[in-house]
């Protein structure tokens, strides 16, 4: 199975975006988007997961999510998984 993950970032200085794998609890697969940045900003988060599995296409949504994000924290993380 391939997924492929993008993630938009909106508002204020650019922030970082790392996308990361997310451990799922129901044995699936997924993504995590973290958004950290140097300086305080409100940032909205969305994206797409998407590929095919075994199972045929998925296509999920991730967000949208509107945070404050402040200097020297771990930032805001947003994830999706498939079944």
């Amino acid at each position: 199975m391939k997924l492929v993950a993008t993630a938009t970032v909106t508002g204020g200085p650019l922030p970082a975006v790392v996308l990361t794998p997310a451990a799922c609890p129901n044995g699936g697969r997924g993504v995590a988007v973290r958004v950290t940045s140097l300086q305080r900003v409100t940032a909205t988060i969305s994206g797409t997961v998407s590929g095919t599995t075994t199972s045929g296409p998925v296509s999920i949504p991730v967000g949208p999510v509107t945070k404050t994000i402040f200097p020297g924290t771990p930032g805001v993380l947003v994830s999706a998984c498939t079944g």
